[in-house]
């Protein structure tokens, strides 16, 4: 697959644990610093989406996409 992310912003607001935790697995612990749980917001526009080797299909090429994450850790491994 390929594809281009374009006017990428990531932003980060600090939260107490107490307030994500609900919202994580349980199999899953917050990643946290300075004792605060971060909560990450990154929109941005995908462009030129195709599988590889294949040209990019009109109207299925281009869209908005918005993430919406926290930063968590599993068996001592960092992941989002």
């Amino acid at each position: 697959m390929r594809q281009s992310w374009c006017d990428l912003l990531f932003a980060h607001w600090p939260l107490p644990v107490e307030r994500l935790l609900p919202l994580v697995p349980a199999a899953l612990d917050l990643d946290t610093y300075d004792l605060q749980a971060w909560l990450a917001v990154a929109p941005f526009t995908v462009r030129h989406l195709r599988l590889r080797g294949l040209p990019e299909i009109p109207g299925l090429n281009a869209f908005p996409e918005l993430n919406v994450r926290t930063y968590v850790t599993v068996g001592g491994k960092p992941g989002i």
